[in-house]
């Protein structure tokens, strides 16, 4: 009996009682070299940009909420801002270079419950019917600064 008490108790301790880290793990990230979908010059984002737009998105996404104009997300039936959730979500991260020669990093974020188990890697996934699962945001390196949210 004290065995089993010993397992419980450990078993509940070990639960996860916060959301994942705001960054996801590698199986739920993909970067992309090239984006037919944009006429714009195209490059490899590496890891250090990505982790600059990951702590820039982070930040940029909880001073919005301390406004009291930011984005909030239903989970496990209660409401949480979306910084919050930020680790439940897949990233396909694209490298733009707009006419200024300014670096960007597109962002299309979708729910890990969405997209399926690789479909969503795809590059001309997301279509009307499944739109509404897919939100996106811009970067600019430079700057280190997100310049647009397009969260539905």
């Amino acid at each position: 009996m004290r065995y089993l008490a010993t397992i419980l108790i450990l078993t509940l301790l070990s639960c996860e009682s916060k959301p994942p880290d705001h960054i996801p793990p590698d199986k739920f990230s993909k970067k992309f070299e090239t984006d037919f979908r944009c006429e714009l010059q195209s490059f490899l984002p590496n890891d250090n940009e990505l982790d600059m737009f990951e702590e820039a998105l982070k930040k940029h996404l909880e001073n919005l909420t301390s406004l009291g104009i930011g984005f909030e997300r239903n989970v496990l039936e209660k409401v949480h801002p979306l910084e919050y959730s930020l680790g439940w979500f897949k990233r396909r991260y694209f490298g733009r270079i707009n006419k200024n020669g300014e670096r960007k990093i597109f962002t299309e974020l979708v729910p890990v419950r969405c997209g399926g188990s690789e479909d969503w890697k795809q590059i001309d996934y997301p279509s009307d019917s499944n739109i509404a699962c897919w939100w996106s945001v811009e970067y600019d390196l430079t700057r280190n600064e997100i310049e647009k949210v397009n969260y539905p």
